[in-house]
């Protein structure tokens, strides 16, 4: 694929509150502007399920997460997913009830790909330092651990000294930490934070406390990107234990400062600061 730069980037049971935003308005801007259309989810094919029935398209999926929840399918499964994917642009998420257990851990950014319900993927890592500073075959060597890619499904991501770019699976991807983020000026997004993300940080930081202010610096950071957003997905990935429950209220607190964004500038309210360390 062409490489853009990292700053422009080319044309760059559910538990969903689905609150629809009325049509052919202009994108609401992520904390600055109140979003109703918030979803919350347990797995990740529940949360391809909500970008489905909120029928969010856009132009980029901004995955705030430890993972990629991506997958290279072999080939005996290329039909299938293709067939997987017709069936979610006809919003049939039937579907997902029976490939759930092949995606779950990795294809649902692909699928959702596949479906039409965004151009590219940006993947925000909990990182401390551009993931582009390091070289390529670094952060390649950190894919090959986590999933069974080959040297082919990797072999056109190249790094800039900011961000890594190129493509996994097909799936056009920026691989960036939060201060890096950009996306152009034109374009909407879909941002999907999972609390794993959390756990990112924490790892970064052992000695910090996982309280509330992690998370609101976090939220005050993202507001500065002013991002025009289509939907904003929470995935609390309390399942299998991927999540400890101590830091699940976490997606309640996002899912309220999203819809009240005016809650980042003023004081918290009592209960969030009892909580803030």
């Amino acid at each position: 694929m062409k490489k853009t730069p990292c700053v422009g980037a080319a044309a760059i049971a559910l538990s969903a509150l689905l609150l629809f935003a009325g049509c052919g308005k202009k994108s609401p801007i992520l904390l600055q502007d109140s979003i109703d259309r918030i979803t919350k989810s347990e797995t990740n094919v529940e949360v391809l399920r909500s970008w489905v029935m909120t029928g969010a398209n856009a132009d980029v999926l901004i995955h705030i997460d430890t993972s990629d929840d991506m997958r290279v399918f072999p080939p005996n499964y290329a039909e299938t997913m293709k067939n997987s994917a017709d069936h979610l642009k006809r919003k049939n998420v039937a579907v997902l009830d029976q490939i759930a257990g092949l995606v779950e851990s990795g294809g649902t950014i692909n699928l959702g790909y596949g479906a039409g319900l965004y151009k590219r993927v940006i993947w925000v890592l909990p990182a401390t330092v551009p993931v582009g500073a390091s070289p390529v075959e670094t952060f390649k060597k950190i894919l090959y651990q986590k999933r069974p890619y080959t040297k082919a499904d990797l072999a056109d991501l190249t790094a800039d000294g900011t961000c890594v770019q190129g493509t996994i699976g097909g799936v056009p991807v920026t691989v960036t930490r939060l201060e890096d983020l950009r996306i152009g000026p034109e374009e909407t997004a879909i941002v999907d934070i999972d609390l794993a993300f959390f756990l990112g940080l924490k790892s970064q930081d052992p000695d910090g406390r996982m309280g509330t202010r992690v998370l609101i610096d976090m939220l005050r950071a993202l507001k500065r990107k002013q991002i025009a957003t289509a939907q904003v997905s929470i995935n609390l990935a309390s399942v299998g234990g991927a999540v400890p429950y101590d830091i699940r209220f976490f997606g309640a607190v996002i899912g309220e400062i999203v819809s009240n964004p005016g809650m980042l500038d003023g004081a918290l309210p009592q209960k969030y600061e009892m909580m803030i360390e």
